[in-house]
C-alpha cells in the first residue's frame, strides 16, 4: 500500500539545516548523476544554501561555479581499494563507499533539527541509521533496484548476485525507515508500493519526481530556429553496453530501420558509450548510420543539434528516463515503446509518441518527417518547462514540506 502526499507549498520546514547523502556525483553526463545534480541545486534554493553535501568527489560540476551547484560544505568520500569493497560485500552490510563514512558523519552532528536526504539505491541503509538518530529522513532511489539491475547484468556470478542482493534490500530499507520517499516515476512508487505490502509495511510518497538540473544557459545555448536540423535524422542516444539498452537498439537496428521508405534520405545515429560488438556488427556496411561513442557534453550538443527525433526504444529494466527528458528539452520530439514511457504519461502525445509495432514506428517517423518542425519544437519546449524545467521541479519539492509540517515524528517501519 501507498500514501500519496500531494504537492504542496511550505517554508518552515526548508528553514532547517540539511545533508544530502549521495551514491552518486552530480555532473553533466549520464542519468544518475544529472537527477542528482537536480535534486541538489533544488534542495540548496529551497534551504536557503545550508546543505551539506556527503558523497564522492565532485569533479564534472564544482561548487566554484556558481549557479551550477551551491552547497555550504562538500565532504567528498574517495574510491575504496579492492579489499575494503571485498569487506564491505561479505558483510552483508553494503555494496558502495557512501554508507560507513554516512553514518559517521551523522553521528556526529549534534542539531537533530538536520533534514537527512539519502540518494541513490546503494545507500538506503543510511536511512535506517538516520531514522535511529532522530532525524527527519527522505529517500530518493532512482530506480525499482530489483528490475534495474536484473536487466543490466549481462552474466550472473556468485559476486555479482550477491551485490545486486544487498542494493536491492538496501533500497527497501531505505523506503521502509524515509519519512518520505521520493520517486522519479510511478512505475517506481507502484513497485516499491508492491514490495513493502508483501511484507506488511506501507510507503509513503510522492511520485513523478524527475526534473533538469539548472544550467544558467551553460547548456541550451540554441535559439529556437536552429533546434530546427536540415534533412531527417533519428538519435539513438544511450549507454550502448547496458543490457537493456544494447537489445532495445538491437531491436530497432534488426526490425524497425530496415523498413524505412527506399529513396528517401533518412539517418540513424548512435551516440553513447560502451557500443557492445553484437552492436557493431549489426551497423557494419550501413551507409545511413553512424556511431559515436563516448561524446563528450559539448560533442553531444552539436548531436542533439542535427537530429530530428530521438528514439527511446528499451523493451525492459526501468526505461532511459533522462534522454527522453533532455530530448524534449532541446526541442526533439521522442518516439518511444511503451515501456520507456512509463513516468511520462503526462506528456503530450503530439510530442511523445507511443509505437507498439515496427510498423507502427516506421509510420510515426514518416509522420514527424512531414510534420511542421518548428511547432513540434516549440511544443516539446513547453511541455518540458511546464513537466520538468527545474522551475516545475521547485513547486514538485516544497511538496516534501507538507508530510513534515503536519508531522514531527519517525514513520519509519521498524
Amino acid at each position: 500500500m501507498v500514501e500519496v502526499i500531494s504537492h504542496s507549498d511550505s517554508t518552515q520546514f526548508f528553514d532547517r539545516p540539511a545533508v544530502f547523502v549521495s551514491a552518486s556525483a552530480p555532473g553533466f553526463v549520464a542519468g544518475g548523476p544529472q537527477c542528482t545534480l537536480a535534486y541538489i541545486q533544488a534542495l540548496a534554493e529551497l534551504h536557503h544554501d545550508r546543505l551539506t553535501y556527503l558523497g564522492p568527489p565532485l569533479s564534472s560540476c564544482k561548487p566554484a561555479d556558481p549557479p551550477v551547484l551551491k552547497v555550504v560544505e562538500q565532504i567528498e568520500i574517495n574510491d575504496r581499494g579492492p579489499a575494503s569493497k571485498m569487506i564491505g560485500l561479505l558483510s552483508l552490510r553494503y555494496v558502495d563507499r557512501i554508507t560507513p563514512s554516512a553514518k559517521r558523519h551523522l553521528r556526529s552532528i549534534k542539531d537533530s533539527r538536520t533534514v537527512v536526504y539519502v540518494n541513490g539505491e546503494a545507500a538506503g541503509s543510511v536511512v535506517r541509521t538516520a531514522k535511529e538518530l532522530g532525524f527527519s529522513t527522505v529517500f530518493l532511489p532512482h530506480n525499482y533496484a530489483s528490475e534495474y539491475l536484473d536487466a543490466n547484468t549481462r552474466y550472473r556470478n556468485p559476486i555479482r548476485s550477491l551485490y545486486a542482493h544487498i542494493a536491492a534490500r538496501n533500497a527497501l530499507t531505505g523506503c521502509s525507515y524515509a519519512d518520505l520517499n521520493l520517486f522519479l516515476t510511478k512505475a517506481d512508487m507502484i513497485s516499491y508500493a508492491g514490495a513493502l505490502s508483501s511484507k506488511g509495511l506501507t510507503l509513503r510518497g510522492i511520485d513523478s519526481m524527475y526534473f533538469g538540473y539548472h544550467d544558467d544557459g551553460k547548456v541550451l545555448k540554441y535559439s529556437l530556429p536552429t533546434l530546427v536540423p536540415a534533412g531527417f535524422t533519428v538519435l539513438l542516444n544511450t549507454n550502448l553496453g547496458a543490457p537493456q539498452n544494447e537489445e532495445g537498439v538491437l531491436y530497432f537496428l534488426k526490425d524497425i530501420w530496415p523498413l524505412h521508405p527506399p529513396g528517401v534520405a533518412w539517418n540513424l545515429i548512435l551516440a553513447g558509450g560502451y557500443p557492445s560488438e553484437a552492436i557493431k556488427l549489426a551497423i557494419a556496411g550501413v551507409d545511413s548510420v553512424e556511431l559515436i561513442v563516448a561524446p563528450t557534453p559539448d560533442q553531444m550538443e552539436l548531436v542533439f543539434a542535427r537530429s530530428s527525433v530521438c528514439v527511446a526504444a528499451s523493451l525492459r529494466g526501468r526505461g532511459i528516463k533522462l534522454r527522453i527528458a533532455e530530448s524534449l528539452r532541446r526541442g526533439m520530439p521522442v518516439l518511444s515503446t511503451q515501456h520507456c514511457s512509463r513516468g511520462y504519461e503526462k506528456i503530450d502525445s503530439q510530442v511523445l509518441r507511443i509505437f507498439d509495432t515496427p510498423e507502427s514506428a516506421i509510420h510515426q517517423l514518416q509522420e514527424l518527417q512531414s510534420a511542421d518542425r518548428f511547432s513540434i519544437a516549440v511544443a516539446c519546449l513547453n511541455q518540458y518547462r511546464s513537466h520538468m524545467g527545474f522551475e516545475a521541479g521547485l513547486a514538485k519539492m516544497r511538496a516534501i514540506a507538507k508530510h513534515f509540517n503536519y508531522s514531527h515524528t519517525a514513520h519509519g517501519n521498524g
